[in-house]
């Protein structure tokens, strides 16, 4: 029974140090709309964060997992964090183009 517990403590200290792994995530905004659609990250961590902006008008990305607006100039980008988010789905939309929405989904 200990070994069972010894093995599945490990098991999971692997898995939420692979969950932390990725150094950084990316949004890219294109005239198309948001790439990932959804932005999937791990729950409970601050999380670094680049908006790349392909398009040729400023954006202002928005929404509950955002600290305060990210705004990126055109053709530019802007780097900032958010988090540690709740396990959820978050929207979020380009306050320029309300039509451009996308989904950060933490777990």
């Amino acid at each position: 029974m200990k070994t069972m517990t010894l093995l599945l403590s490990l098991g999971l200290t692997a898995y939420l140090v692979t969950a932390q792994a990725q150094d950084s995530y990316t949004l890219t905004i294109t005239d198309h709309g948001v790439e990932p659609q959804t932005l999937v990250v791990p729950a409970g961590v601050k999380i670094p964060l680049a908006v790349v902006n392909r398009t040729s008008g400023p954006i202002e990305l928005e929404g509950k997992a955002f600290n305060s607006e990210m705004v990126a100039p055109p053709n530019g980008q802007t780097k900032g964090y958010i988090g540690p988010l709740q396990a959820g789905d978050y929207a979020f939309y380009n306050d320029y183009n309300r039509q451009m929405t996308g989904m950060i989904r933490s777990h």
